[in-house]
C-alpha cells in the first residue's frame, strides 16, 4: 500500500511539472532586464570620418577608436518599465574628474515599436534615433542605426569640442550591447 501511493506520488509531482510550460519571455522584456545594457562594440559603415583638432579626417570603422571617450565605455543604459530610458555613467569618469561616477540621467523615452524596430536614445547624439534590431535575446541586443552628419552642424561634434564643415555623410552604426555586471 505504501508502495502504491509513494508510486502515486511520484508520478502527479512529474505530472505537475512537465504539464507547466515554460513561458518565453517576450523582446520587450528582454529588453527591460534589471541589469541594464552596457555597448560592447560600435562600428561604422562606411568608416566614419573623425574630425581631428588638427582638422583632419581619420577614417575609423571601430567606434571606439575615437569616437567614444574611454569614460563611455562603462555607462549602462536601462529600458524602464514606464518606457523611460535612462543612462548611468559607470565607474570610470577619469576624464570628468570622476563628477558623474554612478550618476543617472533620464535620456528620454523609448519605444519597441515591433521585435525589429526600435526607438531609443544612442547618448552620443542625444537625440530619438530609430534603430533596426538585429539580435535581442536574454544577453545581447545588436541594433544598426542610419546616421546623417551635415555641414558642420554635425550631432557630435560641437559635444567633442570641434568645430568645422563637414559635408553631408551617411553612416550605418551597429551597434551591440551586453548585459551589464
Amino acid at each position: 500500500m505504501k508502495k502504491t501511493i509513494l508510486i502515486s506520488l511520484a508520478v502527479l509531482i512529474a505530472v505537475l511539472f512537465t504539464a507547466c510550460p515554460v513561458q518565453e519571455q517576450t523582446k520587450e522584456e528582454m529588453l527591460k532586464q534589471s541589469k541594464g545594457w552596457k555597448l560592447t562594440a560600435a562600428t561604422s559603415d562606411p568608416a566614419y570620418l573623425l574630425l581631428k583638432e588638427d582638422g583632419t579626417e581619420v577614417p575609423i570603422t571601430s567606434l571606439f577608436d575615437g569616437f567614444m571617450y574611454d569614460d563611455e565605455l562603462d555607462d549602462i543604459i536601462y529600458f524602464k518599465e514606464n518606457k523611460s530610458e535612462i543612462l548611468n555613467y559607470g565607474k570610470d569618469k577619469s576624464t570628468c574628474n570622476g563628477k558623474f561616477t554612478g550618476i543617472e540621467r533620464s535620456l528620454g523615452n523609448w519605444d519597441l515599436v515591433t521585435d525589429t524596430r526600435l526607438k531609443f536614445y544612442f547618448p552620443a547624439y542625444e537625440e530619438l534615433l530609430e534603430a533596426v534590431v538585429l539580435a535581442l535575446d536574454e544577453s545581447t541586443l545588436k541594433v544598426s542605426v542610419k546616421i546623417a552628419e551635415d555641414d558642420g552642424e554635425a550631432k557630435v561634434l560641437p559635444y567633442r569640442g570641434v568645430t568645422g564643415t563637414k559635408t553631408v555623410r551617411n553612416y550605418v552604426f551597429t551597434l551591440t550591447y551586453s548585459i551589464a555586471k
